[in-house]
């Protein structure tokens, strides 16, 4: 899909999720990272995923080439505290084809949120990973139920990108 998108001329973006160092959090961030981490107090606050961190790089056969951009994210949603939103504006885009890591925890919000700012979000079901299947699939469920973003293949995508 990736090749696809590069060959037909479609930009391509990428957004990574990056967290600050716990001394630099505020109350959201802090609140946020106790409930994943899964701790009551803020003094056990780790940075999980710090930029130079292993689990914050993007997967090198997926790598971006020439001058796609690497948009950091520091919460849920892609357009979030990035330039998403004046990149795809500015180059008068509709259409957002979503794909990543974590359906359950990125995708959903970002679609949701692509829809609230007037895009079309398409999200590519077998090009989304999942870490709890059973939030996946009621992340997909809501996303279907509120009608806000249409689902898709790899393969449909590819198709639809090259006629």
């Amino acid at each position: 899909m990736l090749r696809a998108a590069r060959r037909v001329g479609v930009p391509v973006v990428y957004v990574r999720h990056v967290s600050v160092p716990p001394t630099h959090m505020g109350v959201g961030a802090l609140r946020t990272a106790m409930a994943w981490q899964r701790t009551q107090s803020a003094t056990d606050v780790r940075a999980a995923f710090p930029p130079e961190a292993p689990q914050t790089q993007l997967v090198h056969d997926l790598a971006p080439e020439g001058a796609e951009p690497v948009f950091d994210k520091l919460g849920m949603s892609a357009f979030v505290g990035t330039p998403l939103e004046m990149v795809l504006r500015d180059r008068r885009l509709t259409t957002v084809i979503l794909v990543g890591a974590v359906l359950e925890i990125g995708i959903e919000p970002t679609a949701r949120h692509a829809a609230d700012l007037g895009f079309l979000p398409v999200v590519v079901d077998d090009a989304c990973g999942i870490v709890e299947p059973e939030a996946a699939a009621k992340s997909l469920a809501s996303l279907d139920y509120s009608m806000l973003s249409y689902r898709a293949t790899s393969a449909e995508v590819i198709g639809a990108l090259t006629g």
